[in-house]
Parts: C-alpha cells; structure tokens; sequence
C-alpha cells in the first residue's frame, strides 16, 4: 500500500513539475533506498557489481531509474537466495528507520503513542517541524519499490515463509508462547507504519489538489 500510495505520488509530481523535479523532492529518499539495497545484499553474501545512488531518471540510457544496485549470487546458495528477499524490501526498514532517527533528533515527542495529543505540535520549535516534514517527505517519497524489487524479492519469499513457519513449529513444541512473542515484536511496527501511511496519505491529497 505504501509503495503504491508513493508511485502515485511520484507520477502526479513528474506529471505537473517535470520528470526531474524527482531528484528534488526523493532524492535522499532514492539515495538511502540504494543504500538500503546495498547493505542488505552484502550482509546475505551477495557480490555488488554496480552501484548508482541517485541519477536522473530520464537522461540517456537510465530508462526512468532514479539509481540502481545491480548484484549477483549463487544461485544454489539457500542463503543467498533467501536473502533475495529481504534484499527487495530493504528500502521499507531502511527508509523508516532513517526517518525513525530523523524524528528522534527533530520531533522525539512524536514516538510518545500513549500521550499523542494536539499539543504535541508545541513540544518543538517551528523550524524543527518543518525541517522534519521536509526530510520525512523526501524520505518517504524514495520508498516506492520497482518492479525489479518485488522480482526480487519474490525469489526469496517462499523460503522465508517456509522458515517461519519452522521456526513457529519449533517454539510450538518447547511450549514458548510464539504469539506473545510476535505480538510484542509487531505492534510497534504496526503503529509506526500506520502513521506512516497516514502521513503519506495527506500528502497525497494535498499533491493531488495543490498539483
């Protein structure tokens, strides 16, 4: 949902400002959604063999990528190949946790989810709050996942489900409470990215009738 409520964005945005009005406005987004890539492809094991981080997207030969991580792996490599995955969506965590430490260092009030209230709009000075949505803007409009993401990602999704679906059988069987667990790890995920697609959300709309 995220992805596709950032392509849209991204497609209104070159529509009316012109295909390069992208760099301005996702370019960090675009720079650490490679970086995301990249890290993740060398933590599984994988051979980078070309990189670029942020480029025009239609000049030349870039066919409309704002920049790339090409790799390569073994493709007998179970490990390898399940990194596939998280090599696709690595830009989702990496972009929110680059916005997660923007928002601790600008707007730390923000992560207080039991005492949210209106009021938190004064917990910080202006400018701060405009530098935030500024950069949480940039940074949220580089999220949206290619095509050749979600490929990619799709090589590795049925060995990390088969491994989950291990790992739940094994907690199962030592009588761990595997629920509990999963719920202590995902409703924080689950609030932070709801906030996240609200905000992506407004922007939409605000794109879409200003633009």
């Amino acid at each position: 949902m995220i992805s596709v409520l950032v392509a849209h964005i991204n497609g209104h945005l070159g529509t009316k400002l012109g295909e390069n009005s992208l760099v301005i406005f996702s370019g960090l987004g675009t720079i650490v959604h490679e970086l995301s890539h990249a890290g993740m492809a060398l933590l599984f094991g994988h051979k980078i063999d070309d990189m670029r981080l942020l480029q025009r997207p239609f000049v030349g030969d870039h066919a409309g990528r704002m920049g790339y991580v090409s790799h390569v792996w073994t493709p007998g490599n179970i490990y390898q190949q399940m990194g596939n995955f998280f090599i696709g969506i690595a830009p989702v965590f990496g972009i929110s946790g680059a916005i997660a430490l923007i928002t601790e260092w600008l707007w730390p009030a923000l992560f207080d989810l039991v005492d949210l209230r209106w009021d938190v709009f004064l917990t910080e000075p202006w400018w701060r709050i405009v530098i935030w949505v500024l950069l949480t803007v940039n940074l949220g409009l580089g999220m949206h996942l290619s095509r050749a993401d979600w490929r990619g990602a799709w090589t590795g999704v049925m060995l990390y489900i088969s491994l989950l679906i291990i790992l739940a059988s094994v907690l199962a069987i030592m009588g761990v409470d595997y629920i509990l667990i999963s719920q202590m790890l995902l409703v924080p995920i689950v609030l932070f990215f709801s906030i996240f697609i609200g905000t992506i959300g407004v922007l939409w709309l605000i794109v879409t009738v200003l633009f």
